[in-house]
């Protein structure tokens, strides 16, 4: 991971690597290149630990650090992002500025003794453990692996975060940047993702017939013939032709169509908003690439107390701007269109009819949803997607939960302190929309590649692949 100082650590609970194959460990790393791979403890008896860490040892490439946090004695990493401390018990405050930098840059610390207790009658919660890494002049982070990676709540001014896994649905394995400046963001990966798994429609049922015939890997079923596929048992041609084009994705890194569908309009504008979280308060800045124009517009909200002024110069934009021309949002369906319908209506209702009428396109919703293509990508997020098709994005060490949370604190306490690098957020949510029409442009491409070869089949063929789009 390049572009921004940073250092990217995959974390691993003890009671969950004998989950995951060989392969799929090789498979984890190569997809988040991290710079280093800490084993937590996890629901594992101590004893674990160690015994995982020795296997993992065999897995885990050159070049890429291997720590545990273990029974052992604290001890410090240097990194260009700044002094990681891993520290598995509990120290005291004198412990611990012995560990901090001399020359003030940032220190994380990754424990397993810091941990937040609630009381449910009271509806309160206590963190145990803290106490030692408040009240230093050196800036720090707290990661406990006693809570999930979604956690991230600043305790009298310090900020405290999870490291353990998110079970929700898929089991989600945490990749965290951890930057120079003190801004963390984190990229997860749904254990179901890894290995041959990586397939839609590949359950552990199918997983684990395709292994027993001899396919570990993605790049196993993209080398194979599809009759081979079809002695799979419970295989037919629908989901060997399916396996098959999304191995091809994968490997060719880029995408492949399922459908001959047409609905994608060519003459678009891309967006992107930025919220205060996901049930959103306000939304602070709306980006804009227009590719007609090849222009790019921020439409940025400073003023945390004024949440229409955005609302009304966007919808000014629109009106006076689009033409006619289809609005894209990545996710749109699900967070952008919705919430941008709702502050219009209750913020700046003179342009609400505007929007209402304006045709709105959601490429995750017509590929993941719908199923008309498959992206060349394990993961669905638009960084993730456009990374895989090529796109080199302009790095900014944030992310959506990132920008979320400096404008929570700029909201909270608007001063110098807590006042946003509007630059820096600005470039990110230009990034988002640029990717985003990377994305669109290669969507686009593939119905155009499709059409030739539907053209250059004969319209008597009565192959397999003839049939492609008869299910």
């Amino acid at each position: 991971m390049s572009g921004y100082d940073s250092y990217a650590v995959v974390i691993l609970e003890a009671s969950r690597v004998n989950r995951l194959g060989s392969h799929e460990i090789e498979d984890l790393i190569d997809y988040f290149e991290p710079d280093g791979v800490v084993l937590i403890r996890g629901d594992a008896p101590a004893f674990t630990v160690e015994q995982v860490r020795y296997e993992l040892e065999h897995l885990i490439p050159d070049g890429v650090e291997l720590h545990a946090i273990d029974e052992t004695d604290s001890r410090t990493i240097t990194t260009d992002a700044g002094t990681v401390l891993i520290a598995p018990y509990e120290l005291s405050t004198q412990q611990v500025e012995s560990y901090l930098p001399e020359d003030g840059s940032h220190t994380y610390v990754l424990t397993e003794a810091v941990n937040v207790e609630m009381d449910m009658i009271a509806l309160t919660a206590s963190v145990e453990g803290l106490d030692p890494y408040r009240g230093h002049d050196s800036p720090l982070t707290v990661f406990s692996g006693q809570l999930a990676s979604d956690y991230w709540v600043e305790h009298d001014g310090v900020d405290l975060r999870g490291l353990g896994v998110v079970e929700q649905g898929n089991v989600k394995i945490p990749c965290f940047s951890l930057g120079s400046d003190g801004v963390v963001t984190v990229n997860s990966l749904a254990e179901g993702k890894l290995g041959i798994r990586a397939l839609s429609g590949m359950g552990e049922t199918y997983a684990a017939r395709f292994r027993q015939a001899g396919y570990e890997t993605v790049e196993d079923i993209y080398e194979a013939e599809m009759v081979d596929l079809l002695r799979v048992k419970g295989v037919g041609d629908h989901r060997a032709e399916q396996f098959t084009k999304q191995s091809t994705a994968l490997i060719e890194g880029e995408v492949v169509r399922f459908t001959d569908d047409e609905s994608l309009p060519q003459d678009v504008v891309h967006i992107d908003i930025e919220t205060d979280g996901l049930n959103p308060s306000i939304i602070w800045q709306i980006g804009v690439y227009d590719p007609r124009a090849d222009e790019t517009h921020a439409f940025v909200q400073k003023d945390p107390t004024e949440k229409g002024e955005i609302l009304r110069e966007f919808g000014a934009w629109l009106r006076n701007s689009l033409s006619g021309r289809a609005v894209v949002a990545y996710n749109g369906w699900k967070f952008d269109f919705p919430h941008l319908t709702e502050f219009f209506v209750q913020h700046a209702p003179e342009y609400s009819q505007t929007w209402e009428s304006t045709y709105k396109v959601d490429p995750y919703d017509w590929v993941v949803r719908e199923g008309h293509a498959a992206f060349p990508s394990r993961g669905n997020s638009i960084e993730d997607v456009a990374e895989a098709l090529g796109y080199e994005r302009e790095h900014t060490g944030l992310d959506g939960a990132t920008t979320a949370h400096a404008y929570q604190r700029w909201m909270q306490n608007p001063c110098d302190e807590t006042e946003l690098d509007w630059d820096r957020h600005t470039t990110y949510c230009r990034e988002d929309v640029l990717a985003l029409h990377h994305v669109y442009q290669a969507l686009l491409d593939s119905g155009r590649v499709l059409a030739e070869q539907n053209t250059d089949r004969p319209t008597d063929e009565n192959t397999q692949q003839g049939t492609l789009f008869d299910y």
